[in-house]
Protein backbone atom coordinates (compact mmCIF):
# COMPACT_ATOMS: atom_id res chain seq x y z
CA UNK A 1 0.00 0.00 0.00
CA UNK A 2 1.40 3.36 -1.07
CA UNK A 3 1.25 6.06 1.62
CA UNK A 4 0.30 9.54 0.39
CA UNK A 5 3.00 11.69 1.97
CA UNK A 6 0.94 14.87 1.48
CA UNK A 7 -2.03 13.43 3.41
CA UNK A 8 0.25 12.29 6.24
CA UNK A 9 1.84 15.75 6.44
CA UNK A 10 -1.56 17.46 6.55
CA UNK A 11 -2.75 15.12 9.30
CA UNK A 12 0.40 15.82 11.32
CA UNK A 13 -0.11 19.57 10.87
CA UNK A 14 -3.71 19.29 12.05
CA UNK A 15 -2.72 17.23 15.09
CA UNK A 16 -0.01 19.76 15.94
CA UNK A 17 -2.47 22.65 15.47
CA UNK A 18 -5.03 21.01 17.78
CA UNK A 19 -2.32 20.49 20.42
CA UNK A 20 -1.12 24.12 20.17
CA UNK A 21 -4.66 25.53 20.37
CA UNK A 22 -5.46 23.36 23.37
CA UNK A 23 -2.23 24.39 25.12
CA UNK A 24 -2.75 28.11 24.47
CA UNK A 25 -6.40 28.02 25.51
CA UNK A 26 -5.26 26.72 28.89
CA UNK A 27 -2.89 29.70 29.07
CA UNK A 28 -5.85 32.06 28.63
CA UNK A 29 -5.72 32.83 24.92
CA UNK A 30 -8.91 33.15 22.84
CA UNK A 31 -9.05 31.28 19.52
CA UNK A 32 -9.21 34.55 17.57
CA UNK A 33 -5.91 35.72 19.03
CA UNK A 34 -4.29 32.30 18.84
CA UNK A 35 -4.58 32.34 15.07
CA UNK A 36 -3.06 35.84 14.88
CA UNK A 37 -0.27 34.95 17.29
CA UNK A 38 0.68 31.78 15.42
CA UNK A 39 0.78 33.63 12.11
CA UNK A 40 2.94 36.38 13.63
CA UNK A 41 5.41 33.88 15.05
CA UNK A 42 5.48 31.88 11.82
CA UNK A 43 6.18 34.97 9.71
CA UNK A 44 8.81 36.21 12.13
CA UNK A 45 10.60 32.87 12.44
CA UNK A 46 10.67 31.93 8.77
CA UNK A 47 10.55 35.27 6.93
CA UNK A 48 12.34 37.76 9.14
CA UNK A 49 15.96 37.53 7.98
CA UNK A 50 17.08 40.54 10.02
CA UNK A 51 17.32 38.67 13.32
CA UNK A 52 19.35 35.59 14.14
CA UNK A 53 18.02 32.33 15.56
CA UNK A 54 19.60 33.27 18.89
CA UNK A 55 17.80 36.63 18.88
CA UNK A 56 14.50 34.97 17.97
CA UNK A 57 14.78 32.53 20.86
CA UNK A 58 15.71 35.39 23.22
CA UNK A 59 12.69 37.43 22.18
CA UNK A 60 10.16 34.55 22.21
CA UNK A 61 11.20 33.60 25.74
CA UNK A 62 10.37 37.15 26.79
CA UNK A 63 7.13 37.31 24.81
CA UNK A 64 8.18 39.48 21.87
CA UNK A 65 8.29 39.07 18.13
CA UNK A 66 12.00 39.39 17.31
CA UNK A 67 11.68 42.55 15.20
CA UNK A 68 10.85 44.41 18.44
CA UNK A 69 14.41 43.86 19.73
CA UNK A 70 15.73 46.59 17.47
CA UNK A 71 12.59 48.66 17.03
CA UNK A 72 11.90 48.90 20.78
CA UNK A 73 15.56 48.79 21.78
CA UNK A 74 14.97 45.77 24.01
CA UNK A 75 17.63 44.63 26.47
CA UNK A 76 17.75 42.31 29.47
CA UNK A 77 17.41 45.34 31.71
CA UNK A 78 14.42 47.08 30.08
CA UNK A 79 12.21 44.51 28.33
CA UNK A 80 9.86 44.22 31.33
CA UNK A 81 8.93 47.89 30.88
CA UNK A 82 7.25 47.02 27.57
CA UNK A 83 3.92 45.24 27.14
CA UNK A 84 5.07 42.15 25.27
CA UNK A 85 3.25 40.73 22.25
CA UNK A 86 2.29 37.39 23.79
CA UNK A 87 0.83 39.01 26.91
CA UNK A 88 -1.14 41.54 24.88
CA UNK A 89 -2.67 38.79 22.75
CA UNK A 90 -3.52 36.91 25.95
CA UNK A 91 -5.32 39.96 27.38
CA UNK A 92 -7.93 39.83 24.62
CA UNK A 93 -10.73 40.71 25.21
CA UNK A 94 -10.22 43.68 27.52
CA UNK A 95 -13.86 44.71 27.08
CA UNK A 96 -16.82 42.47 27.80
CA UNK A 97 -18.55 41.12 24.65
CA UNK A 98 -21.79 42.94 25.53
CA UNK A 99 -19.99 46.27 25.26
CA UNK A 100 -17.40 45.57 22.57
CA UNK A 101 -20.16 44.56 20.14
CA UNK A 102 -21.20 48.22 20.11
CA UNK A 103 -17.94 49.17 18.42
CA UNK A 104 -16.71 46.04 16.65
CA UNK A 105 -19.12 46.66 13.77
CA UNK A 106 -19.17 50.11 12.13
CA UNK A 107 -22.88 49.87 11.39
CA UNK A 108 -23.71 49.36 15.07
CA UNK A 109 -21.30 52.10 16.09
CA UNK A 110 -23.10 54.56 13.81
CA UNK A 111 -26.40 53.92 15.58
CA UNK A 112 -24.71 54.35 18.96
CA UNK A 113 -22.78 57.55 18.22
CA UNK A 114 -24.83 59.19 15.47
CA UNK A 115 -23.57 62.71 14.76
CA UNK A 116 -19.99 61.91 15.76
CA UNK A 117 -19.70 59.48 12.85
CA UNK A 118 -19.60 60.26 9.10
CA UNK A 119 -22.95 60.30 7.29
CA UNK A 120 -24.00 56.76 6.36
CA UNK A 121 -25.90 56.41 3.09
CA UNK A 122 -26.09 52.73 2.13
CA UNK A 123 -25.48 49.32 3.65
CA UNK A 124 -24.77 46.42 1.31
CA UNK A 125 -25.62 43.22 3.17
CA UNK A 126 -24.13 39.72 2.95
CA UNK A 127 -26.29 38.90 -0.08
CA UNK A 128 -25.41 42.09 -1.93
CA UNK A 129 -28.71 43.85 -1.26
CA UNK A 130 -28.45 47.64 -1.07
CA UNK A 131 -30.27 49.15 1.92
CA UNK A 132 -30.78 52.87 2.51
CA UNK A 133 -29.48 54.18 5.82
CA UNK A 134 -30.46 57.09 8.05
CA UNK A 135 -28.55 59.79 6.18
CA UNK A 136 -30.10 58.98 2.80
CA UNK A 137 -33.49 60.26 1.71
CA UNK A 138 -35.05 57.26 -0.10
CA UNK A 139 -36.27 53.93 1.20
CA UNK A 140 -36.26 51.65 -1.83
CA UNK A 141 -32.86 51.89 -3.47
CA UNK A 142 -30.75 50.15 -6.08
CA UNK A 143 -27.37 50.55 -7.72
CA UNK A 144 -28.55 53.53 -9.78
CA UNK A 145 -29.20 55.46 -6.58
CA UNK A 146 -25.61 54.79 -5.52
CA UNK A 147 -24.37 56.10 -8.87
CA UNK A 148 -26.56 59.20 -8.60
CA UNK A 149 -25.24 59.92 -5.09
CA UNK A 150 -21.63 59.60 -6.25
CA UNK A 151 -22.40 62.21 -8.92
CA UNK A 152 -24.11 64.45 -6.37
CA UNK A 153 -21.55 64.19 -3.55
CA UNK A 154 -18.57 63.91 -5.92
CA UNK A 155 -16.80 61.53 -3.57
CA UNK A 156 -17.90 58.66 -1.28
CA UNK A 157 -16.14 56.17 0.99
CA UNK A 158 -16.72 52.42 0.57
CA UNK A 159 -15.60 50.30 3.53
CA UNK A 160 -16.13 46.85 4.98
CA UNK A 161 -18.67 46.77 7.81
CA UNK A 162 -16.22 45.02 10.11
CA UNK A 163 -12.95 45.96 8.45
CA UNK A 164 -9.88 47.55 9.99
CA UNK A 165 -6.38 48.73 9.03
CA UNK A 166 -7.80 50.20 5.84
CA UNK A 167 -8.44 46.71 4.43
CA UNK A 168 -11.14 46.79 1.76
CA UNK A 169 -11.37 50.59 1.67
CA UNK A 170 -12.20 52.36 -1.59
CA UNK A 171 -12.60 56.01 -2.48
CA UNK A 172 -15.10 56.37 -5.34
CA UNK A 173 -15.30 59.79 -6.92
CA UNK A 174 -16.80 61.66 -9.86
CA UNK A 175 -15.34 64.64 -11.67
CA UNK A 176 -16.67 64.40 -15.23
CA UNK A 177 -15.27 60.85 -15.08
CA UNK A 178 -15.53 58.15 -12.43
CA UNK A 179 -12.57 57.03 -10.33
CA UNK A 180 -12.12 54.09 -7.98
CA UNK A 181 -9.27 55.23 -5.78
CA UNK A 182 -7.02 56.85 -8.40
CA UNK A 183 -8.01 54.64 -11.32
CA UNK A 184 -10.24 56.15 -14.00
CA UNK A 185 -13.18 53.83 -14.78
CA UNK A 186 -16.41 53.88 -16.74
CA UNK A 187 -19.84 54.23 -15.17
CA UNK A 188 -20.56 50.59 -16.04
CA UNK A 189 -17.42 49.51 -14.23
CA UNK A 190 -18.62 51.36 -11.11
CA UNK A 191 -22.02 49.65 -11.43
CA UNK A 192 -20.34 46.24 -11.68
CA UNK A 193 -18.07 47.13 -8.76
CA UNK A 194 -21.04 48.01 -6.52
CA UNK A 195 -23.01 44.92 -7.58
CA UNK A 196 -20.13 42.68 -6.49
CA UNK A 197 -19.82 44.15 -2.99
CA UNK A 198 -21.02 42.35 0.14
CA UNK A 199 -20.98 43.51 3.78
CA UNK A 200 -20.05 47.06 2.80
CA UNK A 201 -20.96 50.52 3.99
CA UNK A 202 -21.13 53.53 1.69
CA UNK A 203 -20.54 56.70 3.65
CA UNK A 204 -19.54 60.31 3.53
CA UNK A 205 -15.90 60.79 2.55
CA UNK A 206 -14.39 63.05 5.19
CA UNK A 207 -12.46 66.08 3.99
CA UNK A 208 -9.76 66.61 6.58
CA UNK A 209 -8.55 69.84 8.13
CA UNK A 210 -6.40 72.07 5.95
CA UNK A 211 -3.51 71.82 8.44
CA UNK A 212 -3.61 68.03 8.17
CA UNK A 213 -4.26 67.44 4.48
CA UNK A 214 -1.37 69.73 3.48
CA UNK A 215 0.97 66.79 4.08
CA UNK A 216 -0.98 64.37 1.89
CA UNK A 217 -4.52 65.05 0.64
CA UNK A 218 -5.56 61.64 -0.71
CA UNK A 219 -6.07 59.92 2.67
CA UNK A 220 -7.85 60.79 5.92
CA UNK A 221 -4.59 61.09 7.92
CA UNK A 222 -6.31 59.78 11.02
CA UNK A 223 -5.63 60.35 14.66
CA UNK A 224 -5.65 57.39 17.09
CA UNK A 225 -6.53 58.14 20.70
CA UNK A 226 -6.35 55.52 23.48
CA UNK A 227 -8.97 56.07 26.18
CA UNK A 228 -8.86 54.13 29.46
CA UNK A 229 -12.07 53.96 31.52
CA UNK A 230 -11.36 51.15 33.97
CA UNK A 231 -14.04 52.05 36.52
CA UNK A 232 -16.59 53.33 34.00
CA UNK A 233 -16.86 56.81 35.51
CA UNK A 234 -13.39 58.32 35.14
CA UNK A 235 -12.15 58.08 31.53
CA UNK A 236 -8.73 59.45 30.68
CA UNK A 237 -6.86 60.15 27.49
CA UNK A 238 -3.87 57.84 27.87
CA UNK A 239 -1.93 57.87 24.57
CA UNK A 240 -2.23 59.10 21.03
CA UNK A 241 -0.49 58.97 17.67
CA UNK A 242 -1.10 60.42 14.23
CA UNK A 243 -0.96 58.73 10.82
CA UNK A 244 -0.28 60.20 7.40
CA UNK A 245 -0.79 58.53 4.05
CA UNK A 246 1.72 58.59 1.25
CA UNK A 247 1.73 57.84 -2.46
CA UNK A 248 2.66 54.30 -1.42
CA UNK A 249 -0.49 53.85 0.72
CA UNK A 250 -2.85 55.62 -1.69
CA UNK A 251 -6.27 56.33 -0.19
CA UNK A 252 -5.46 54.88 3.23
CA UNK A 253 -2.99 55.92 5.92
CA UNK A 254 -2.17 52.50 7.32
CA UNK A 255 1.23 52.75 9.00
CA UNK A 256 1.76 49.01 8.45
CA UNK A 257 1.56 49.55 4.69
CA UNK A 258 4.09 52.34 4.34
CA UNK A 259 2.31 55.22 6.05
CA UNK A 260 4.02 57.69 8.38
CA UNK A 261 3.18 58.06 12.06
CA UNK A 262 4.04 60.47 14.84
CA UNK A 263 3.54 60.41 18.56
CA UNK A 264 1.13 62.97 20.03
CA UNK A 265 1.62 64.74 23.35
CA UNK A 266 -1.78 64.21 24.98
CA UNK A 267 -1.34 67.32 27.11
CA UNK A 268 -1.12 69.83 24.30
CA UNK A 269 -1.78 67.95 21.03
CA UNK A 270 1.71 68.42 19.63
CA UNK A 271 2.63 65.81 17.02
CA UNK A 272 6.30 65.21 16.31
CA UNK A 273 9.12 62.67 15.79
CA UNK A 274 7.72 61.17 12.59
CA UNK A 275 8.71 57.62 11.74
CA UNK A 276 7.79 54.85 9.33
CA UNK A 277 8.39 51.12 9.11
CA UNK A 278 10.42 50.12 6.07
CA UNK A 279 11.37 46.49 5.40
CA UNK A 280 10.64 45.74 9.06
CA UNK A 281 12.95 48.49 10.33
CA UNK A 282 11.81 51.60 12.16
CA UNK A 283 13.28 54.68 10.51
CA UNK A 284 13.02 58.41 11.08
CA UNK A 285 10.90 60.27 8.54
CA UNK A 286 10.78 63.97 9.52
CA UNK A 287 9.98 65.14 5.96
CA UNK A 288 6.91 63.86 4.12
CA UNK A 289 8.19 62.10 0.97
CA UNK A 290 5.45 63.56 -1.25
CA UNK A 291 4.76 67.08 0.01
CA UNK A 292 8.32 67.60 1.35
CA UNK A 293 6.87 69.30 4.42
CA UNK A 294 8.29 68.84 7.91
CA UNK A 295 5.81 66.67 9.84
CA UNK A 296 5.42 68.53 13.09
CA UNK A 297 2.85 70.82 14.65
CA UNK A 298 -0.16 71.07 16.94
CA UNK A 299 -3.40 69.23 16.20
CA UNK A 300 -6.40 71.45 15.45
CA UNK A 301 -9.30 71.26 17.95
CA UNK A 302 -7.25 69.10 20.35
CA UNK A 303 -8.87 70.32 23.58
CA UNK A 304 -12.34 69.92 22.09
CA UNK A 305 -11.52 66.41 20.83
CA UNK A 306 -10.35 65.34 24.29
CA UNK A 307 -13.45 66.80 25.94
CA UNK A 308 -15.84 65.08 23.54
CA UNK A 309 -14.04 61.71 23.81
CA UNK A 310 -14.40 61.89 27.59
CA UNK A 311 -18.15 62.59 27.16
CA UNK A 312 -18.52 59.70 24.70
CA UNK A 313 -16.64 57.35 27.02
CA UNK A 314 -19.01 58.26 29.86
CA UNK A 315 -21.92 57.58 27.49
CA UNK A 316 -20.63 54.03 26.84
CA UNK A 317 -19.10 53.33 30.29
CA UNK A 318 -18.67 49.59 29.79
CA UNK A 319 -15.81 50.18 27.37
CA UNK A 320 -12.80 50.01 29.65
CA UNK A 321 -10.37 50.25 26.77
CA UNK A 322 -10.88 51.87 23.38
CA UNK A 323 -8.84 53.18 20.49
CA UNK A 324 -10.67 55.98 18.68
CA UNK A 325 -9.76 56.57 15.03
CA UNK A 326 -10.57 60.19 14.25
CA UNK A 327 -10.54 62.36 11.16
CA UNK A 328 -10.03 66.02 12.06
CA UNK A 329 -12.01 68.45 9.90
CA UNK A 330 -12.09 72.23 9.59
CA UNK A 331 -15.31 72.21 11.63
CA UNK A 332 -14.37 69.64 14.26
CA UNK A 333 -13.89 65.88 13.94
CA UNK A 334 -15.56 62.63 12.95
CA UNK A 335 -15.02 59.20 14.48
CA UNK A 336 -14.14 56.72 11.74
CA UNK A 337 -14.17 53.66 14.01
CA UNK A 338 -13.39 52.52 17.54
CA UNK A 339 -10.97 49.67 18.18
CA UNK A 340 -11.53 47.31 21.10
CA UNK A 341 -8.00 45.85 20.94
CA UNK A 342 -5.79 48.40 19.21
CA UNK A 343 -2.19 47.71 18.22
CA UNK A 344 0.01 49.15 20.99
CA UNK A 345 3.31 48.90 19.12
CA UNK A 346 2.83 52.33 17.57
CA UNK A 347 3.03 53.86 21.05
CA UNK A 348 5.84 51.59 22.19
CA UNK A 349 8.00 52.62 19.26
CA UNK A 350 8.35 55.81 21.33
CA UNK A 351 8.20 54.64 24.96
CA UNK A 352 7.48 51.55 27.09
CA UNK A 353 3.82 51.45 27.99
CA UNK A 354 4.24 49.65 31.33
CA UNK A 355 6.50 52.33 32.78
CA UNK A 356 5.42 55.87 33.75
CA UNK A 357 2.52 55.94 31.32
CA UNK A 358 -1.16 56.85 31.72
CA UNK A 359 -2.08 53.29 30.73
CA UNK A 360 0.54 51.50 32.87
CA UNK A 361 -1.68 50.78 35.86
CA UNK A 362 -4.52 49.56 33.65
CA UNK A 363 -2.36 47.03 31.80
CA UNK A 364 -0.54 45.88 34.93
CA UNK A 365 -3.89 45.27 36.67
CA UNK A 366 -5.19 43.41 33.62
CA UNK A 367 -2.09 41.19 33.52
CA UNK A 368 -2.37 40.42 37.22
CA UNK A 369 -6.04 39.47 36.81
CA UNK A 370 -5.32 36.85 34.12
Amino acid sequence: MIVDVYIVEEKMKNIFKVFIYKFLRKKGYQDYMISILLQEVYNDFFKNKQTTLKEKIWSYKRGFISSKIKNYGLTDSNYKDFLNDFDYYRLYPLNSPNWSKLIDDKLTTKYVLGKYMPEYYFNIDAKGKIIAMQDYYKKDVNVEDVIDLIKEKKILAFKLSGGSLGVGFYKVSFNDDFYINSKKVSEQEVINFVKNLKNYLITEFIIVHDDIKKYYSKSANTLRVMVINEEGNNPKIANSFMRFGTSKTGSVDNASAGGIFTIVDVQNGRYFDAKRVQNGDLILCPIHPDSRLTIEGFLPHWDMIKEKLIDISLYIPGLKYAGFDIAITNEGFKIIEINSHQDVKWYQYYYPILKDNQASEFFINALNDR
